[in-house]
């Protein structure tokens, strides 16, 4: 088989377990994905097939979009929700204190790459070093932030339940019409 799929992967699930599920249910070991997901991570993982490994990198852009909610004040080990809480400190925070600190993060800087991380440094997995308790490498990458809608996401949803609930009003007003 060749082709690519688009996998809307769920949380607890690595992008490995999703191309191991493929790999099985097509019968081949010819199956990869374009970029890791966190396990913690939903969204899209494509995954190419066959000879569609070959144009895997064609297949996704270096811009991408994320979506995420964030705790405030709170701190831990592993630098995600999974970790040992190391630090709290719950701040009393604006609307407007947040958007203007979100702006001095809209540029490239260099982001440390999480110890849990599955990123090879070495041929082996950062998360390995930090089971291990072995020293690891400091790893960071270059990144750009183009930009933050902190209330975005929010508003989309409000106007899909609106558009959702103003859908099914039709569709019962169309059922009362047609006597059903």
């Amino acid at each position: 088989m060749n082709g690519v799929l688009v996998v809307n992967k769920p949380k607890d699930y690595t992008s490995r377990d999703i191309v191991n599920i493929i790999s099985k249910k097509f019968n081949t070991k010819k199956v990869g994905h374009t970029g890791t997901l966190d396990p913690l991570a939903e969204g899209v993982l494509i995954v190419p097939i066959g000879k569609a490994l070959k144009v895997a990198e064609l297949l996704t852009s270096e811009t991408k979009e994320y979506i995420a909610e964030v705790i405030l004040g709170y701190e831990t080990d592993m630098l995600d929700i999974t970790g040992t809480e190391i630090k709290r400190n719950i701040p009393k925070v604006t609307k407007e204190d947040i958007e203007k600190t979100l702006k001095k993060y809209t540029t490239k800087y260099l982001q440390e790459v999480p110890m849990y991380s599955a990123v090879k440094v070495g041929g082996k997995k950062l998360y390995e070093y930090a089971r291990s308790k072995s020293m690891k490498p400091l790893l960071c990458k270059h990144i750009v932030v183009s930009g933050f809608c902190p209330w975005h996401h929010t508003n989309i949803l409000r106007k899909v339940q609106k558009r959702r609930q103003n859908e099914e009003k039709s569709r019962e007003n169309v059922r009362k019409k047609a006597g059903k």
